[in-house]
């Protein structure tokens, strides 16, 4: 998944959430269950004090006598933070304690006040480092107005393990619901934009040329945006067909008045006449050049123009081989070229390469070649074509002069020299190149790039 792509924000964002919201739980979770725990462990306590409350008695002389059953084991062992204890307020001589304190004293936390019903709970350290939650009580045992003190403790660290254990219980349990949540996640944002990426692989085959319009089932969330896209192209389109159209009625509008003005010129003296001709033509250039040039914006405009670079070439051959009987036209281009694309219109294609292979053919002596390959360098994609011929070629001034408008260096073959010109402004309509140079077979290499598409 892209970084830079609506998915991945939705992606992102959700699972951020997500990640947030378990560690809050988890924090939750683990803070009510210590609670409730640590309130079980001290009524715990409470009933092991209210037990041994009910099995110590006092003798006639004073002693205090009896065998609590509290139920664990862990009162019998020494140094254990399993402790009870029994004496008289004020007199410590007078006791009786577990086996657990070995006849030691209690720790006692005395800064802690005592409830109305007399009791208290504190947590403090024993003398080997257990912390324990003691639970405290001041009551009168038997008859007289003698004050004993019952005290029984917990070690904490049985506690604390209990809720180590949960912890790393709930932390793998939320690890595994949180790495599902995330799955689905991604896999919900997927299917959810799955329409956009579909209608964006309609987009690509309306560029490619495969198709005209989005077509498909959309949500009613993104159909009004398809909809108005569909109508975007339907509106380049009737702009350029109705371009086509206005340009063409131009044209035809045009070359009456010029005929007309020709044949009359014809009728006036000679001077007169050579200067109105050479002025005539020079107006029938600049229409010409820039009614191509109008035509070729036109074409050029539509989103959806794209040429197949290989069939259109190995059609062209077979064109030319046919009109120019005595010359081989041979072309070639790599098995894994042929899908290059030219991303324009075929019309402008054709007449690219038609120009060039028109005047290979009227100067080359044998053969004429073609060469096409696609390449990629800094400033983007290219097709580039190459046609070579075995003429007598030209010099740098020569091929200089030729690329101007209307000029020719063979006045006995036929054409107004415009050729090479109109190729040059269907060419900079489109941002490709044309290099003229010396070829290796005596004649010219003709070098064209033209902008490659999808």
């Amino acid at each position: 998944m892209k970084t830079n792509t609506l998915s991945f924000r939705i992606f992102l964002f959700t699972s951020i959430w997500m990640l947030v919201s378990l560690i809050v739980v988890a924090i939750l979770v683990l803070q009510d269950y210590r609670r409730t725990v640590e309130r079980q462990f001290e009524d715990l306590i409470s009933a092991n004090l209210y037990n041994l409350m009910g099995s110590i008695t006092r003798e006639a002389d004073g002693k205090l006598q009896g065998k609590p059953l509290l139920g664990d084991g862990r009162y019998q062992q020494y140094n254990s933070g399993w402790y009870w204890s029994v004496n008289l307020l004020g007199d410590k001589d007078i006791n009786l304690s577990s086996s657990s304190l070995a006849g030691s004293d209690m720790p006692v936390l005395e800064s802690t006040k005592f409830d109305s019903d007399f009791q208290r709970s504190y947590r403090i350290d024993d003398e080997v480092g257990n912390t324990i939650l003691a639970v405290e009580a001041r009551v009168y045992l038997g008859e007289g107005n003698d004050i004993y003190t019952f005290r029984a403790t917990g070690n904490m660290g049985v506690l604390d393990a209990d809720i180590s254990r949960f912890s790393q219980r709930l932390i793998l349990f939320l690890t595994i619901f949180g790495i599902g949540l995330i799955a689905t996640s991604m896999a919900i944002v997927r299917f959810g934009l799955k329409p956009i990426r579909f209608a964006t692989s309609q987009l690509a085959d309306i560029r490619n040329g495969k198709t005209d319009r989005i077509k498909g089932d959309f949500p009613q969330e993104i159909m009004p945006l398809i909809e108005e896209t569909n109508a975007l192209i339907r509106s380049n389109q009737a702009i350029v067909e109705r371009s086509r159209i206005q340009v063409g009625n131009l044209a035809h509008s045009l070359k009456t008045p010029l005929s007309v003005l020709s044949l009359e010129v014809k009728n006036l003296p000679e001077t007169v006449k050579q200067k109105l001709l050479s002025q005539l033509a020079a107006m029938n250039s600049q229409i010409q050049s820039y009614l191509n040039r109008a035509m070729i914006s036109a074409r050029h405009g539509a989103i959806t123009s794209r040429t197949d670079v290989h069939s259109t070439l190995k059609r062209l051959v077979r064109t030319f081989n046919k009109l120019f009987p005595g010359i081989s036209f041979e072309y070639e281009m790599p098995p894994e070229n042929f899908d290059a694309v030219f991303a324009g219109e075929q019309q402008d294609f054709e007449e690219i390469i038609g120009n060039i292979l028109e005047n290979s053919g009227k100067f080359a002596l044998h053969s004429v070649e073609i060469k096409s390959r696609k390449q990629i360098d800094d400033t983007g994609k290219f097709v580039e074509i190459e046609i070579i011929d075995d003429g007598p070629g030209l010099n740098r001034s020569e091929i200089d002069y030729v690329l101007k408008r209307g000029n020719r260096l063979d006045e006995n073959n036929p054409g107004t020299g415009l050729g090479l010109s109109i190729v040059s402004d269907i060419l900079k309509e489109y941002g490709g190149t044309l290099h003229i140079d010396a070829a290796y077979i005596g004649g010219l290499k003709v070098k064209v790039q033209l902008p490659a598409g999808q």
